[in-house]
């Protein structure tokens, strides 16, 4: 099965919001001297009643207490987030 990737922020929001935890891809930099991708998730905290991204117990940005999806979509265009879209949720 090949892989899709999206950039569909307004799709990966709702997704998040349904209590789906959406494996994604993030720009990282590296040691400060270059920028390759790492994995991560996206997940909503109900606790917090933020958005997590994160991935090898590195936290790129979680978004607390949202309300809309304008600070979501700003954050993930920072991250050059792009996230799998064929795979199957529970």
């Amino acid at each position: 099965m090949k892989i899709t990737y999206s950039k569909d922020y307004d799709l990966l929001f709702d997704l998040v919001m349904d209590g789906n935890v959406i494996p994604a891809f993030v720009d990282y930099n590296f040691a400060k001297k270059f920028v390759c991708r790492d994995v991560c998730k996206v997940v909503y905290n109900e606790t917090s009643n933020g958005i997590l991204f994160i991935g090898r117990g590195i936290d790129y940005g979680t978004l607390e207490s949202i309300t809309d999806k304008t600070d979501f979509i700003k954050h993930c265009e920072y991250l050059n987030l792009e996230f799998i879209t064929n795979i199957k949720t529970a």
